[in-house]
């Protein structure tokens, strides 16, 4: 049989990462490109990729399938010329329809969280011996990589509501996290979104398998089949008795006249309680026992960029997360609070995409009420234009106009030197948002 060639166009991109670690894993000939080497590029180049550190016409051959994503515009070189070419062209999310075809797609949606939710379910049924497939958004030391093939009837997938490719997925079962006002620039409306939303759960062939969070009054009110979960007394798969500690958490869930005592989860926060309360239900569903799912929970090593702890230096520690949405920050910040208790918390965040901050602005203004000290960088634009009149340091002038919150504008460039200015012994150093400011964390941290 002849061996296919696909070839990525940003196959450096998380997404598309993980699905060019699947099809090199089924023996596949992979190539692709990017703007710049990464850890992730470096990682598939060593298992047999065939990598190019810029985007031309002459890295696409007729043969080829050419893989794309969302972000790849049509004046790209490498799209523009595989189309004139005639190639064989999917969207990343065509061909993750293609490689799922043949199993039963466990598929995780929503908002916020998905990616840590679609995780632990992938590690919770990894260590019951089941060896899903999986391709994921996120990184986590629990996994051998984001994007794997395995031999189990299963597939686990993290939907992407952001341009719509969640609908493309036929779930088997399905964990819905949350719904919020995000990706307006693609839906146009909150009610489109959340259509989109609606007509998902449609899809779900099993009921039975199917989880979502019922301390979402959006999903509460939808009248919905399976199983509503969380913390409220709405939920009929519940979380109570939650103790959060510095080193994680533990709860007590109860679910169909059972209860589970002192659950541990050694990642910290109440969201992702609600994050693993849902998997631990669909993985009884699933059939697999209790004791193993605790087990694979007390394990979980988290998802990196997810209030991941970058290291520890001269005293301070210096803490990662992706958040960039109000809630998201939000939930960060609550999230952080036993670990911040009786120490100063220095938030530094780099706003992502000016439709967001544009949409969203007014709910930014009260998201950082719980930083001792806030900066707040230059906004990462991911492709977007800038909009006139909209800027960092207006997002600044916003949230002391609106919250009464001191906060201090500096340059993306600027930011660790101001950080060592401000830092002292025993402070904590968190860095948020979907850019680069990552490798603020990092540059500090070693």
């Amino acid at each position: 049989m002849r061996q296919a060639h696909y070839h990525f166009i940003g196959i450096g991109g998380i997404g598309m990462s993980a699905l060019a670690f699947i099809l090199l894993r089924r023996g596949e000939r992979v190539s692709g490109s990017d703007r710049k080497e990464s850890a992730m590029t470096q990682k598939l180049s060593e298992m047999g990729a065939e990598i190019y550190l810029s985007q031309d016409s002459d890295h696409i051959k007729p043969s080829q399938i050419v893989v794309y994503s969302t972000a790849i515009k049509e004046d790209n070189p490498e799209y523009a010329r595989a189309r004139e070419l005639g190639c064989l062209m999917w969207h990343r999310s065509d061909l993750l329809r293609c490689l799922s075809l043949d199993s039963r797609e466990l598929v995780v949606a929503g908002a916020h969280g998905k990616t840590t939710t679609s995780a632990i379910l992938a590690h919770v049924l990894t260590s019951a011996g089941l060896d899903p497939s999986f391709a994921l958004g996120g990184t986590s030391d629990s996994l051998p990589t984001h994007g794997y093939l395995g031999k189990g009837e299963h597939f686990v997938i993290e939907g992407d509501e952001s341009d719509g490719s969640f609908l493309k997925t036929s779930p088997f079962g399905a964990i819905l996290t949350n719904i919020d006002a995000d990706h307006l620039d693609f839906w146009g409306t909150q009610d489109a979104l959340y259509h989109a939303y609606v007509n998902f759960l449609l899809s779900v062939k099993d009921k039975q398998l199917l989880f979502w969070c019922a301390d979402d009054p959006f999903l509460r009110a939808l009248n919905l089949e399976g199983v509503g979960f969380g913390t409220s007394e709405h939920a009929s798969l519940r979380a109570k008795n939650i103790r959060e500690l510095p080193q994680g958490t533990i709860f007590d869930i109860y679910f169909e006249d059972e209860a589970y005592l002192n659950v541990t989860l050694p990642v910290i926060g109440r969201h992702n309680v609600l994050n693993a309360l849902g998997v631990f239900g669909l993985s009884l569903r699933l059939g697999i026992h209790e004791e193993k799912i605790r087990t694979a929970l007390k394990l979980f090593k988290g998802v990196k960029r997810r209030l991941e702890v970058k290291g520890e230096i001269d005293g301070v520690t210096i803490v990662d997360d992706y958040a960039h949405h109000p809630s998201e920050i939000e939930a960060t910040l609550n999230a952080i609070q036993p670990m911040a208790k009786n120490r100063n918390l220095h938030v530094v965040f780099q706003p992502h995409r000016f439709s967001r901050i544009l949409t969203l602005k007014e709910a930014f203004t009260s998201a950082f009420r719980k930083a001792d000290n806030l900066i707040v960088t230059d906004i990462f634009g991911a492709g977007e234009s800038p909009i006139e009149g909209l800027s960092a340091s207006a997002l600044c002038q916003e949230i002391e106009r609106l919250d009464g919150q001191t906060v201090s504008y500096v340059k993306r460039d600027e930011v660790k030197a101001h950080l060592k200015t401000k830092i002292k012994p025993q402070d904590i150093v968190l860095t948020l948002g979907a850019g680069d400011i990552t490798n603020v964390a990092s540059d500090m941290a070693h």
